[in-house]
């Protein structure tokens, strides 16, 4: 009998919740301090506590930002940072950096709803491609990555993914 499958919510880091995904940064970024982390997540637009507010365009903030994904059990399980970016092929392309998927018994798990979230969140900002830049083996959790490149496929060289929305491997 297989387990039942597992449940995840994606949604974006603001407040309390950029403090909790501290762990998953330093995870892409090793050298990474608090301090640091809580200026770079300001600057995505995520507003973490007694962050002063930036005062910029609603739309501007709603196209960068940092995507979280939570277990049931409200456990973070993996996070990005994302901006939307001029595309000379398709217009406009949801950038995907600082991926980290986590889960020491199911990989592929976590890094298949996260690749799903990231697609959701491509068609909501009317992007019609992704590209997602993997970390270097020497800075990311070696299964977030293996378990992400065997969801994207074999189309992407040592840094990342390009793939337009809804398309296969």
């Amino acid at each position: 009998m297989a387990a039942p499958r597992r449940q995840f919510v994606a949604r974006r880091l603001r407040g309390a919740d950029v403090l909790r995904a501290f762990p998953l940064a330093r995870l892409a970024a090793g050298h990474l301090t608090l301090a640091a982390w809580l200026r770079y997540a300001e600057a995505m637009g995520a507003e973490p506590p007694g962050a002063k507010r930036i005062r910029r365009a609603r739309a501007a903030r709603s196209e960068r930002g940092l995507l979280a994904l939570e277990d049931r059990r409200g456990y973070l399980q993996g996070f990005c940072s994302f901006a939307v970016r001029p595309d000379l092929a398709a217009g406009r392309r949801l950038d995907v950096d600082n991926i980290v998927t986590l889960d020491l018994i199911d990989s592929e798990g976590p890094a298949g709803e996260m690749i799903g979230s990231i697609e959701k969140l491509a068609r909501e900002l009317d992007c019609p491609a992704f590209a997602i830049r993997l970390p270097p083996d020497r800075l990311a959790a070696g299964a977030s990555r293996h378990a992400l490149e065997a969801l994207l496929g074999t189309r992407h060289d040592q840094s990342g993914v390009y793939r337009l929305v809804g398309a296969a491997k």
